[in-house]
């Protein structure tokens, strides 16, 4: 027997449940009506915030398999289907008609996933509050000790000085004292709640199952990888490598008219994973760092000064389909530049092929973009050859139990709504990675995908199948054809 769908508009004191026929207007004082209704149901609901993770877990408690759809996207569909009534049961029947016709946009709801997600959210707030109170404290301080250089040190230098900053403030009578130690307190207490919200994100990113392959990449600390965990949460959500790094990016929409009716367009999303990895791209660009040979690429393709945004854009990219590739196939940060250099020495000899045939052909045109292409090719394969010899041979990641992977003194046992780590297996999805991947490759057909051994027994043992090309190759765009 099929599972019922249920489309669920929410507010802050009801929802709307529609069935394709039926709409029904409950509130918690309708409890048990509810818990009837939703029982064994699938419930579709859109991403509305803090009422949309509220109701969120009242269904799912109440024994509803809960959905969520994406705003924008959701929003885009609506305008696709010409909708013009805007009003709850609306939503509400659309949203059912979303669960059907655009079944990948939708994903299972996960108080895990959107509590980290929130702590991401906050981290950046009060990283913005930091330095807000910072500067002010820094201005007040300017007027106050005119001969002292404590506005002219760096960030990291003037929050080592608060202590003694605030004992000359109580010690100097001055019409802005009083104003300088309230930005200070200020100042203080975000940071400490902002250590504290540190070591909670920590905590949760240190026991995911994925923690020590994307500890193995360069430059990413705790905050970076958890950032990462809380937007792809399980890296078998996606198909492909092209899915994976079009949600973590830059997110799709369909065009409603045109001749390009129906087709994805790509557009903002992730705000926070981009603004996240950014100082990562900065420090890039050091000599030190083994992601500068992308760095001198990227200059030499897309040139300098306002062209950062794209170069950050590609920079991230490339980056993620690294992060794909290694979670997939369980492989080390090295490991997965070996194939990606592998890749890349593939595609030159499809390329080189292609561009011998063109001209015999008598292609001058083809010929003269086949060309262009693989000189871009080769370009690209050595940048990452320097980087496959920055980052060393490929080593297996160090092996480590769940208990060991668990952070020692992370747990808060104060502040933060009692958090307490989450356990090292913490994927909400009743089979692991290692039981997906087995069922695909008993039944793939082709011999080259199959597999020895199952590639995530053991970090590193899918690098063979990857560099093979087995399965996982990215789907390649579409090349002018005589």
């Amino acid at each position: 027997m099929k599972e019922r769908v249920l489309g669920c508009d929410v507010s802050k004191d009801y929802i709307i449940l529609h069935d394709g026929s039926q709409a029904y207007k409950l509130s918690l004082e309708n409890f048990k009506s509810i818990q009837k209704l939703v029982n064994n149901s699938i419930v579709v609901i859109e991403q509305t915030g803090a009422y949309g993770l509220r109701w969120g877990q009242v269904l799912e408690d109440l024994g509803a398999k809960v959905y969520i759809a994406d705003g924008k996207d959701f929003k885009n569909f609506k305008l696709y289907q010409a909708v013009k009534k805007k009003d709850d049961y609306t939503d509400a029947y659309y949203l059912r008609l979303f669960f059907f016709e655009r079944s990948k946009r939708v994903w299972r709801f996960n108080k895990e996933l959107a509590h980290l997600r929130a702590l991401i959210r906050q981290h950046m707030r009060n990283e913005k509050d930091i330095t807000k109170h910072a500067n002010r404290l820094s201005q007040y301080l300017a007027v106050i000790f005119p001969t002292k250089n404590y506005c002219d040190l760096d960030r990291k230098k003037f929050l080592k000085v608060l202590d003694e900053i605030e004992q000359e403030l109580k010690q100097t009578p001055h019409a802005l004292s009083g104003l300088a130690l309230m930005e200070l307190n200020k100042l203080k207490l975000v940071l400490d709640w902002h250590s504290k919200l540190e070591e909670e994100i920590t905590s949760i990113a240190r026991n995911h199952k994925d923690y020590e392959i994307l500890k193995s990449f360069h430059g990413l600390n705790d905050i970076l990888i958890a950032t990462l965990i809380a937007y792809y949460w399980d890296i078998e959500r996606f198909k492909d490598v092209d899915s994976f790094i079009g949600y973590m990016v830059m997110g799709a929409n369909p065009e409603v008219s045109g001749t390009s009716l129906n087709r994805m367009k790509t557009d903002k999303a992730r705000a926070e994973v981009k603004g996240k990895f950014f100082m990562l791209f900065l420090q890039s660009h050091k000599d030190n760092s083994p992601y500068k040979p992308l760095i001198d690429l990227l200059r030499s393709r897309l040139g300098g000064g306002n062209n950062q945004k794209k170069r950050y854009i590609k920079f991230l990219t490339d980056l993620l389909e690294l992060v794909y590739y290694a979670l997939k196939y369980r492989l080390s940060f090295s490991q997965a530049v070996a194939w990606k250099v592998k890749e890349l020495e593939r595609e030159k000899a499809r390329l080189r092929s292609q561009l011998e045939k063109a001209r015999e052909q008598g292609n001058q045109e083809k010929a003269s973009l086949l060309g262009w292409e693989y000189e871009n090719i080769t370009l690209n394969k050595q940048a990452w050859e320097l980087v496959l010899s920055k980052v060393g041979r490929c080593e297996d990641i160090p092996d480590k139990s769940s208990e060991g992977a668990k952070s020692n003194g992370l747990a808060l046992d104060e502040g933060l709504a009692g958090h307490q780590p989450y356990s090292f297996t913490c994927l909400e999805p009743s089979q692991s990675l290692e039981q997906n991947q087995s069922q695909k490759q008993n039944q793939s057909k082709e011999p080259s995908q199959t597999l020895s051994q199952e590639p995530s027994q053991e970090i590193g043992q899918g690098l063979e199948y990857a560099l093979a090309g087995g399965g996982g190759k990215r789907k390649k765009r579409r090349r002018l054809e005589s």
